[in-house]
């Protein structure tokens, strides 16, 4: 380093020095004051986050007990067999395979 370097940072440690001497209780605070914020956010966000993810848990145990609740087959026996008959019928019209002798 150079004699102009070294004598910057001399004087910069002086001036902090200085100014910490003066202000010192008043930037302590500052700081006390800014860690305590950072923490309460960090808590916040926190019980933001496990009140999101137990509202998530609940509501995917309610579809789950709705799915379970659900039959599997939404429809009823004897219906929707009009479209199987008819497709029954084009096959049987249509079948033209010969049996293996």
């Amino acid at each position: 380093m150079t004699p102009e370097q070294i004598d910057t940072i001399t004087n910069a440690l002086v001036e902090v020095h200085a100014i910490v001497g003066e202000y010192g209780p008043g930037l302590v605070a500052a700081a006390v004051a800014g860690g305590c914020w950072m923490v309460a956010s960090r808590i916040r966000a926190r019980r933001t986050w496990r009140r999101q993810l137990q509202h998530e848990r609940q509501q995917m145990a309610r579809l789950a007990a709705a799915s379970e609740a659900a039959p599997l087959i939404p429809t009823q026996p004897g219906q929707d067999n009009d479209l199987l008959n008819q497709c029954n019928q084009i096959l049987a019209a249509t079948d033209d395979r010969k049996e293996p002798q």
